[in-house]
């Protein structure tokens, strides 16, 4: 795990480009078809201690993710678990650890991965969950709804966009100590503002998975400044039109990124949330596990949320075209981040008869490179040195996989 003090300005290029184009209406619904609710699911019953996660080679229930008490210990597996969900997708992940109070027997930690814009690195998306529960007193926490509704949804996205190309700059994270104190997201929120980027925008995610019949609501503390992003939230909500829509914006004295607040006009924030007029019964207590959520109401909510980040995140339509995500394969791209080769190794599932070529296409879906083999060889090695640095695409037959080219 990468110990990162937030030195965050290493990761984005020097540019000052300002110009920031939309995707089409369907580039954002394709986005959106692409969500696998079963991994979204599968997240909150690992995170919520339904189901045994092994992390580092251990297994572990994860009963609870306060930062109080004395399952406290678990806290920072959960941050493990996002950890170690990040290098799963293929990113680099960082971490900084804090304490807020002497009486805390282990750090908190923000989790966090970055994909880079390819067009304007430095407007920066702020697309953020938290990893933490609350107990009202020293009992289990699983927190199904709150939070790992909008964490599962956070790291479905971080799944789904490895293999999606944006003009702007997303930061996935996972921030702690949100359900006591809400400093959870200082320490990042701080450093992003201090790097002055073009844009900033925030989205935060919290208890989307239980409606009590009320779809949820867009919050923030600035509705004037804020009023392009939260009304791009309700188109988002529209064009889906699902069952489940945004109900209303609403004034949040304070939300969990408030530290975007009070700043220059062009940083933004969002609060996606649940509507607080009807509360969660289950709030703070054992009940809240993922058989008591609404999964229509949670996977509506998340195509909703991924949705407003295609949008605002500028997916560029052509990294859609090549893109495929087999439910079952064993074919793989090795190493995965290659400098001078890769081994294709297939599946006789992978293989059409009628294609005799591996095709490798970079991010734009321009093909860079085309070898003739034999339809049913089942390993093949390419070179790739001489290709710029970046992700790319092999496709062969029917199937499709990916890399990425380091020095």
């Amino acid at each position: 795990m990468k110990k990162n003090i937030f030195s965050l300005a290493i990761i984005f290029y020097a540019l000052s480009i300002v110009v920031i184009s939309r995707p089409s209406d369907s580039t954002i619904l394709k986005v959106v078809t692409l969500i696998n609710n079963s991994n979204i699911d599968n997240i909150i019953k690992e995170i919520s201690g339904q189901k045994p996660v092994v992390i580092e080679g251990n297994e572990y229930i994860i009963l609870s993710r306060s930062n109080f008490g004395s399952l406290s210990y678990l806290n920072p597996i959960a941050a493990k678990y996002v950890h170690q969900k990040f290098i799963e997708y293929g990113y680099n992940s960082y971490y900084s650890p804090f304490r807020l109070y002497p009486e805390m027997k282990y750090d908190l930690e923000t989790v966090y991965a970055v994909k880079t814009g390819r067009v304007n690195p430095n407007n920066i998306i702020l697309f953020s969950s938290s990893h933490d529960s609350e107990s009202k007193s020293d009992t289990l926490a699983p927190g199904a709804n709150i939070n790992a509704s909008g964490l599962a949804i956070v790291l479905e996205a971080a799944r789904l966009f490895t293999n999606i190309e944006t003009e702007n700059t997303i930061i996935f994270a996972s921030f702690d100590d949100m359900m006591q104190t809400g400093y959870g997201s200082y320490q990042l929120c701080d450093s992003l503002i201090k790097l002055k980027p073009n844009l900033l925008r925030g989205i935060y995610l919290e208890a989307l998975g239980w409606s009590g019949g009320v779809g949820p609501v867009i919050g923030s503390n600035d509705t004037i400044k804020n009023n392009i992003l939260l009304h791009e939230a309700l188109y988002v909500s529209n064009l889906l039109n699902f069952e489940t829509k945004i109900t209303s914006i609403v004034k949040d004295k304070i939300t969990p990124i408030y530290y975007f607040s009070n700043k220059a006009n062009n940083y933004e924030q969002v609060y996606f949330h649940q509507d607080f007029s009807k509360p969660y019964p289950y709030m703070r207590t054992t009940y809240d596990i993922f058989d008591n959520l609404e999964p229509k109401y949670l996977h509506d909510n998340a195509g909703i949320a991924i949705g407003l980040l295609a949008l605002i995140a500028g997916v560029i339509d052509n990294s859609l075209n090549i893109i495929d995500y087999p439910e079952k394969s064993s074919s793989i791209v090795c190493p995965n981040h290659a400098q001078e080769y890769i081994e294709i190794k297939l599946s006789s599932a992978s293989l059409n008869p009628s294609e005799g070529y591996v095709r490798l296409f970079n991010v734009l879906g321009e093909c860079v490179l085309s070898e003739k083999i034999h339809p049913i060889t089942l390993s093949y090695r390419m070179n790739i040195e001489y290709l710029p640095l970046g992700i790319y695409y092999v496709r062969f037959g029917d199937w499709v996989g990916s890399f990425v080219k380091i020095k």
